[in-house]
């Protein structure tokens, strides 16, 4: 019983760490392969408050004493009775045995008085026989009968065959009168409000076995009781002993099985923090080292989803990138009113069958970042590469509302920039760049465009393809180097007087019935930037 109690303790204990461990194991599995599961509790009822809200190394402690406390009272309910029958047995065999032997050593010196038949023994008869005995005297059996195994004799009497008794160490039972049976008898009986065994035993003469009287002896079990207590009490101890071993045993454990689980909890936090170098030793079988396996391998899932978030926000405008991770992007496509702009290098398809590819690529690698950093300054997505060309976004994928005056003051900051990189340009003697930038404000539709295996957020419609005709115009109007439409110029409203502006009048572009009104930006006032770059 004490077994199966302890296995289905045990079992309560290691389902819900097995349990939540295989929980963990699987969720740690499905987000190193990107998918973030919801890990929740199961159990409800008292089993279920009592994981949510005690730890594990005192479930481990209160199941500890229960087994103990089990263990004890399984014990004293059954040992003690059964001690205590085994004793009253043995007790009452010696009770027997003794008054059997005092019997016989009385009928031997007996047989010396003889008695004619119906004759009843007297007390001087007895006083003299029991003197008669070698060695035997009141004191020698008091000393063999008063305690045997935990018992105390309460009396001793002799009674004769017409039930007196005739003489007795407790002078108030003298004339008492009782049964004579004519074998062993034992019952149970009260003396002086205590629990006696009355023990009757035939008292015969000599050889002739015939029955004079009856030996009546009264063992007190308050001894017996005595000694069943203070096997009681030492259980007691030896179970209160038990229990501080159990509580100190339940604290190894706990702890020992605690340590790995506070450890793995300490490395969640860091990854939470955005520590990806948390990895555990795998050295062992048990769960807690499948969990930990298990965290490794989320670990480097997640640095390897982390390397791609970044290299995406290299390649894609790191804007898209959070919005598209946060789900601000409806990826259907929308409507918006945006400002594009489009800038490239002048001249750069002459410029590269001048120079080898690697030449051609360490001189974007220092005019790019110009591009990129002008445009973040001034809330623009950068949508786009195509060689030396940029495609740059004002309100899309976020929502913008000054996006024309952005977009312009991004195109100076640009110029500005690459006047500082022309110089070193010159002073390495190399060609300096000249570049042209044409910006549109108007309606787009931004969204992700592609299969779906392989998608790209941009904007599509007339602005788009607008804007890159006035990035075209630079050629014809090399003088200048940023031109913005009409829309743009109506767009920036009180905004324009900030800047200088050169109209160019209506031009007659590509695909457009209308021409389309055409303004050169010169430089923004109260700030020194050269015109011709």
């Amino acid at each position: 019983m004490i077994i199966l109690v302890s296995l289905l303790l045990v079992g309560w204990l290691s389902t819900p760490l097995v349990r939540a461990t295989r929980q963990l194991v699987s969720a740690a599995s499905q987000v190193g392969g990107g998918t973030y599961p919801q890990v929740t509790a199961q159990n409800n009822g008292l089993i279920g408050w009592l994981e949510r809200h005690t730890t594990l190394r005192t479930r481990l402690t209160i199941a500890m004493i229960f087994v103990v406390l089990l263990m004890v009272g399984t014990m004293e309910i059954i040992t003690v009775p059964t001690e205590k029958l085994q004793l009253e047995t043995i007790l009452k065999d010696n009770i027997i045995s003794s008054g059997e032997w005092i019997g016989q050593l009385l009928s031997e010196n007996i047989d010396t008085f003889p008695l004619e038949t119906g004759q009843s023994l007297t007390a001087d008869q007895l006083v003299q026989a029991m003197g008669a005995t070698n060695g035997f005297n009141a004191a020698k059996l008091q000393e063999l009968t008063e305690r045997t195994q935990g018992g105390t004799l309460a009396y001793m009497a002799f009674v004769n065959m017409d039930g007196e008794t005739i003489l007795s160490d407790q002078l108030s039972l003298v004339g008492e009168t009782f049964p004579v049976p004519d074998q062993i008898t034992m019952e149970e009986d009260i003396w002086h409000d205590d629990a006696v065994w009355t023990v009757s035993l035939p008292l015969q003469q000599g050889n002739s076995n015939e029955q004079i009287g009856v030996i009546r002896m009264a063992i007190v079990r308050s001894g017996l009781n005595a000694f069943l207590d203070e096997s009681r009490l030492l259980l007691h101890l030896f179970g209160l002993a038990a229990i501080l071993a159990a509580v100190l045993l339940a604290q190894v454990i706990g702890s020992a099985v605690a340590q790995p689980i506070h450890k793995l909890a300490a490395g969640t936090r860091r990854v939470a923090q955005g520590d990806l170098s948390v990895q555990f030793r795998v050295d062992t079988k048990d769960e807690m080292s499948v969990l930990a396996q298990a965290f490794n391998q989320m670990v480097v899932g997640l640095r390897e989803r982390e390397w791609l978030r970044d290299m995406f926000g290299r390649f894609v405008s790191q804007e898209v990138a959070d919005a598209i991770r946060t789900g601000q992007v409806r990826l259907e496509g929308e409507n918006r009113v945006v400002s594009v702009l489009f800038c490239d290098i002048r001249g750069f398809t002459s410029h590269s069958e001048r120079h080898t590819p690697e030449e051609v690529v360490a001189l974007l690698n220092e005019y790019l970042p110009i591009v990129v950093d002008a445009a973040q300054a001034h809330q623009g997505t950068v949508n786009k590469f195509g060689g030396d060309s940029t495609l740059v976004i004002y309100g899309a994928p976020k929502q913008l509302g000054e996006s024309a005056y952005q977009a312009v003051l991004t195109a100076l900051e640009m110029r500005a920039n690459l006047q500082a990189l022309n110089v070193q340009l010159v002073e390495r003697d190399e060609e300096p760049i000249r570049i042209g930038v044409g910006i549109n404000t108007g309606i787009v539709l931004a969204g992700a465009v592609g299969p779906h295996a392989r998608q790209e957020y941009t904007v599509i419609g007339d602005t788009v393809n607008l804007a890159s005709r006035i990035e075209a115009l630079n050629k014809d109007y090399s003088e200048y180097d940023i031109l913005i439409s009409g829309n743009t110029y109506d767009a920036l409203g009180s905004r324009r007087s900030e800047f200088s502006f050169v109209d160019l009048g209506e031009v007659i572009i590509r695909g457009k019935a209308e021409g389309v009104r055409v303004w050169a930006v010169g430089q923004k006032k109260n700030q020194r930037i050269k015109d011709d770059c």
